[in-house]
């Protein structure tokens, strides 16, 4: 209209939605063929996963493969170790990490926790509660590692400090 030129006063159609496409979720189980299967069920998201049972293979998987989230059985051989490699390691991206154990006490869970475990899951877990929580750590991104440093010896004010640290990224 501002340079003169003729428009029609037919309806102009929409342009045809491009039909979104979302990249599978990759996984990295550390455990048995049942736990991966968990994740393959039929749904409505498609899971892509690389499992082995070995903790060096894993870690090769994890610097090769790019997984979005790692799946780990606590009860494996390895696991507490390949856990503090995946959240230490620089040549691996910082990813989500799940584990699934038989834990007696909850002591045992929160150390994979303190080692940098994202969620702990008690076994037996259902194939739904562990799709959901694949799903939706895979959803909030990458978590930020922080490096957690032993306490020591430390005085009353230096403590102060370091729980005003902890409680700041907390928050």
């Amino acid at each position: 209209l501002v340079l003169g030129a003729k428009m029609s006063i037919r309806a102009v159609p929409e342009p045809t939605a491009v039909p979104t496409r979302e990249f599978p979720l990759s996984v990295l189980v550390f455990g048995p063929q049942p736990l991966a299967d968990a994740l393959m069920q039929q749904g409505d998201l498609r899971v892509e996963c690389e499992r082995t049972e070995q903790p060096g293979k894993a870690r090769e998987l994890s610097r090769v493969f790019g997984p979005d989230v790692a799946v780990i059985d606590a009860d494996r051989k390895g696991a507490r170790e390949l856990v503090e490699l995946f959240v230490r390691d620089p040549l691996v991206e910082p990813i989500p990490i799940v584990v699934v154990g038989d834990f007696t006490s909850p002591e045992l869970a929160t150390t994979f926790i303190g080692l940098g475990a994202t969620r702990v899951l008690p076994k037996p877990v259902s194939p739904d509660v562990l799709r959901r929580t694949v799903i939706e750590l895979r959803d909030h991104g990458s978590p930020t590692v922080h490096s957690r440093e032993p306490l020591g010896e430390l005085n009353f004010s230096q403590l102060v400090d370091r729980l005003a640290i902890e409680l700041r990224r907390g928050l």
